[in-house]
């Protein structure tokens, strides 16, 4: 049982890697600021913090490192197959404007943002193993909204940063604002999903194998 529980959040974890570089380009006017726009892998980015902590809290840290460098793998693959397709000659049925102005990305920003965002994942991996030796079992809360908290504080920094400024030019000041709602947004996310991440661990602790003891691959 535990196996199917590790691939599942596996495949989970990849498709919605891949689907945050997807539709990163697709924006949504700011609830705070409606001039500006956000983009909507804030919405779906958040969700892969609380699985790599899931899986970091049930199987261990070196599994949860695994899922990571999948994950990334497949994005990476992905971006390669959309690079081919565009590559390939249009045919006159084809909209090829629409088509590169959702897939094609700026190289050099997507990758830079894929390296920021997976260390961003290991981060939080380390801080949650960090909070775990120092509360024990004890306030599970703590752990996975503290390590997400500061480890996506760097990653939307960063990647944010870079989004706006390489790809959609915008002044720093603009930039400023956007980074805060959306680290404010996908912190909120993290904070409402609480309760539903102590009911996946509970139901994962409850039916795993009892070969698996918590955090026993830390190291």
């Amino acid at each position: 049982m535990n196996e199917k529980f590790y691939h599942t959040l596996s495949v989970v974890f990849c498709v919605l890697v891949v689907l945050s570089s997807v539709i990163a380009s697709k924006l949504f006017p700011s609830p705070v600021f409606p001039s500006l726009a956000l983009s909507s892998s804030i919405v779906v980015y958040p969700f892969t913090y609380l699985i790599s902590s899931l899986v970091t809290e049930i199987f261990g840290a070196n599994r949860a490192r695994q899922i990571i460098l999948m994950g990334f793998s497949m994005c990476v693959l992905t971006q390669l197959i959309f690079t081919v397709m565009l590559m390939l000659p249009n045919h006159h049925m084809t909209n090829q404007n629409a088509l590169e102005s959702v897939f094609q990305l700026s190289q050099v920003a997507l990758f830079s943002s894929m390296i920021i965002c997976m260390i961003g994942q290991f981060l939080n991996i380390y801080l949650y193993n960090s909070i775990y030796q120092w509360t024990g079992n004890k306030h599970l809360w703590l752990r996975v909204n503290m390590s997400s908290s500061i480890s996506q504080a760097y990653d939307t920094m960063c990647v944010t940063s870079l989004f706006y400024y390489f790809g959609v030019p915008l002044p720093i000041g603009d930039i400023v604002k956007l980074v805060v709602i959306s680290y404010l947004f996908k912190v909120s996310i993290g904070m409402v999903m609480t309760p539903i991440y102590y009911q996946c661990v509970k139901f994962m602790k409850k039916n795993r194998d009892s070969s698996i003891s918590l955090l026993n691959e830390q190291h």
